[in-house]
């Protein structure tokens, strides 16, 4: 069996300019997220039709790297959206 000395080239998420840390400093590495994937929430106001004020609120949330790397139409297993900060 050969060892290779080459070193891997593994695009490694906490190393992408995309790359959110966890909010909470009790929370690990593991668990950031991807500023490209994001999941949009619109919640529409019921009375804007009646008051013509629209209260609508918009979340945005954004997906777990792990998510967006075990996603072939996200980023994938070879990082293809990755870029080095």
């Amino acid at each position: 069996m050969a060892y290779s000395l080459k070193p891997t080239l593994t695009k490694f998420c906490i190393n992408c300019k995309h790359y959110i840390p966890p909010e909470s400093s009790y929370s690990s590495a593991a668990y950031g997220k991807c500023m490209l994937f994001n999941i949009t929430t619109i919640k529409l106001d019921d009375t804007y039709l009646v008051t013509g004020i629209d209260n609508s609120e918009v979340t945005v949330e954004y997906n777990y790297c792990s998510t967006a790397r075990s996603m072939s139409g996200m980023c994938g297993i070879d990082g293809k959206r990755y870029e080095q900060k």
